[in-house]
């Protein structure tokens, strides 16, 4: 029991004291007056209450027995990390550089280039917030004494909201840049009047995209790949990747910078996720029809045909690629519920798969047991990891469509920006808190467990040499079976040996002080007997 629980429930009730009122008694025609004592009810009343107090402190160490259990129990149930969804945001901003107007041939302009990813989690970190406010509300502090530990015995780290990068072990962005020819003053200066044919053409097609329209597609050529790396080691989190890029000049006068093209590869942080699977084709058409095993590539130099000639031109457009699979748990779910709506199992062994015609195409065998179709699916290649697949993303940057990086929110819609959500892992939090409970109440036991240790030493330099007499003495002492002026040079060596400010000295002072009382209720009933036995010897003589 801490030492504010026993003064709550000692609060009110005052030391007893002796108290002696005197009562009119007569014996026949004459009236004397005598003492008599209220101490025996007094007592009887302490120790009533004292009893009570010994009963709560057991229905308390029991409920905490309870509990901790329970924590225990909940611990190896409760996953370590939380599901939950991830909003990213990409933006751009460009800045022209001009070439300085000494220079006696300068270089055609360039641009430099600043790409940001961020984002925002749908749930945001609420365990973190409420958990805050229930330690304001009960004014818990962590302990921050040096007490001695063993050397198994380690600290958790604190655990914290994790910024954006924490989500992420890798970052891997490749700039190129496009460029294409400068227009033609004499033709900007004498625009070209459409005609009807041409406008008709115009209003049949209004989903022309930028390049269609105003760029020849044979003009573009583009810049070598300048890549970019981040890894987790390199840096501590963060809320952004904040990426720099300066576009290589044009090779000629004659060009002009059209836009910049930046691949970004994300490799989630998997601590905590579940491995995932991508089927293959065969696979997918048998068993799951609804999951696509195809992957989408980028379409970077890839060929189009344009005037019955193929040529290499970049795509401007944006892509986002986010691997899917299925965990071993839906695949193995997936191959049961196949097998249960055909009727496939075997009727002399449950656990036998007969095969139907796609199960003997798949895995080229007749019959197989329940139990081999994890090794079958990993033996015959119809499975493959896709955990650490990352997210690849195409974003497009022009110098006229553009958004200042800065702090989205989630309900922004901003022009020229690409975003997306991915699912992803979060540490949990009641796992960790749940931990810290268990160790508060470790460090407890071994306060006191350490406090007796060091007493024991203590008392056997002071009092005895005989160490199992001591040890008697501190359980007496603890257990609270005898109670008196003899335990408080115990009870002090106890206090003595805590560490300081913890609750095992309190309630060892608190011990102590309870017997100095007892104590002096003793003697107060002593001498209050030998009056009273007195002042009987002198009724009798009178």
């Amino acid at each position: 029991m801490t030492h504010s629980q026993i003064e709550a429930a000692l609060q009110g009730y005052a030391l007893p004291i002796l108290v002696l009122r005197p009562n009119r008694v007569r014996y026949g025609n004459i009236a004397m007056s005598h003492p008599q004592s209220r101490l025996p009810e007094i007592l009887n009343g302490f120790y009533n209450r004292i009893t009570r107090l010994d009963d709560f402190e057991r229905r308390l160490d029991e409920r905490a027995a309870r509990l901790r259990r329970r924590i225990a129990n909940v611990l190896d149930h409760v996953p370590v990390h939380r599901h939950s969804h991830l909003r990213v945001f990409i933006t751009h901003d460009a800045l022209p550089v001009k070439p300085e107007p000494d220079t006696p041939n300068p270089d055609p302009p360039t641009i430099d280039w600043t790409l940001q990813i961020e984002g925002k989690l749908l749930v945001g970190h609420l365990d973190y917030a409420s958990a805050a406010a229930h330690d304001a509300r009960v004014g818990f502090v962590p302990p921050t004494d040096d007490l001695d530990r063993s050397k198994a015995e380690k600290e958790e780290e604190e655990l914290s909201p994790v910024d954006f990068t924490h989500l992420f072990e890798k970052a891997n962005v490749e700039f190129q840049t496009v460029y294409m020819p400068r227009p033609n003053p004499m033709a900007a200066a004498k625009p070209k009047t459409p005609t009807k044919k041409s406008s008709r053409r115009a209003t049949k097609s209004p989903s022309a995209t930028f390049e269609e329209k105003e760029v020849d597609p044979r003009t573009l050529s583009v810049s070598q790949t300048a890549e970019f790396c981040w890894e987790r080691t390199m840096s501590a989190d963060a809320l952004a990747f904040h990426v720099r890029y300066t576009s290589p000049p044009p090779p000629a006068h004659s060009q002009q910078i059209h836009a910049a093209i930046a691949h970004i590869q994300l490799y989630p942080n998997v601590e905590g996720q579940e491995t995932t699977y991508q089927v293959s084709k065969e696979l997918a058409e048998a068993l799951f029809p609804s999951h696509g095993p195809g992957v989408v590539g980028s379409t970077i130099g890839t060929k189009r045909k344009i005037d019955e000639v193929a040529i290499e031109i970049p795509c401007l457009e944006n892509e986002i690629e986010i691997p899917s699979g299925l965990t071993m748990s839906e695949l193995i779910q997936g191959f049961f519920t196949y097998v249960q709506d055909r009727n496939l199992c075997d009727d002399s062994d449950m656990s036998t798969i007969v095969c139907d015609e796609a199960l003997q195409q798949l895995f080229e065998v007749d019959r197989i047991p329940f139990s081999q179709i994890q090794v079958m699916l990993v033996t015959k290649n119809l499975i493959r990891n896709v955990s650490n697949e990352p997210v690849r993303l195409k974003y497009i940057l022009r110098p006229d469509q553009f958004v200042a990086p800065s702090h989205i929110s989630l309900d922004s819609h901003l022009p020229a920006q690409l975003q997306l959500d991915m699912d992803v892992n979060l540490p949990a939090f009641f796992p960790y808190r749940a931990r810290e409970l268990k160790r508060r109440i470790k460090r407890r036991e071994l306060e006191y467990t350490s406090s007796r240790t060091k007493a024991r030493y203590i008392l056997m330099a002071r009092r005895s040499k005989n160490e199992e007499t001591v040890k008697q003495q501190i359980e007496q002492a603890v257990t609270g079976h005898i109670v008196g002026r003899d335990m408080i040079p115990i009870l002090a060596a106890l206090a003595k040996a805590a560490p300081p400010h913890t609750e095992a000295r309190l309630a060892s002072h608190l011990d102590a002080k309870i017997s100095f009382m007892f104590g002096q209720a003793e003697e107060h009933q002593k001498a209050a007997q030998d009056a009273w036995n007195r002042l009987s010897i002198l009724e009798g003589t009178s």
